[in-house]
């Protein structure tokens, strides 16, 4: 149980680093194209800030689930079926 218990807090500790570097870079970039667009727009529209945003969003969450996270969520349900396994094969006090 208790492995579960850290790839889960080793996740959400992931996912809010990486929640934390988006909003500096976000707030920092925007402030950049607020004051200046045709300089830092880099010749893309709104649209185009909007969709490249997303993506990245995308990326980084990933990224901070998985690369903090450790495991991420993809093992949890594989360290239930092994606490399980070994709960019903070697006796509660093997597992977690």
């Amino acid at each position: 149980m208790k492995k579960i218990i850290y790839v889960f807090l080793f996740t959400f500790l992931g996912i809010l680093v990486q929640f934390l570097i988006h909003a500096l870079v976000e707030v920092w970039y925007i402030g950049l194209l607020l004051e200046d667009f045709p300089s830092y727009g880099l010749g893309f529209s709104w649209e185009n800030w909007l969709m490249i945003h997303n993506v990245g969003a995308i990326i980084l969450f990933l990224g901070g689930r998985e690369n903090i996270g450790g495991r991420g969520f993809m093992d949890l349900t594989l360290l239930i079926r092994i606490d399980t396994f070994e709960a019903k094969f070697f006796g509660s006090e093997y597992a977690g």
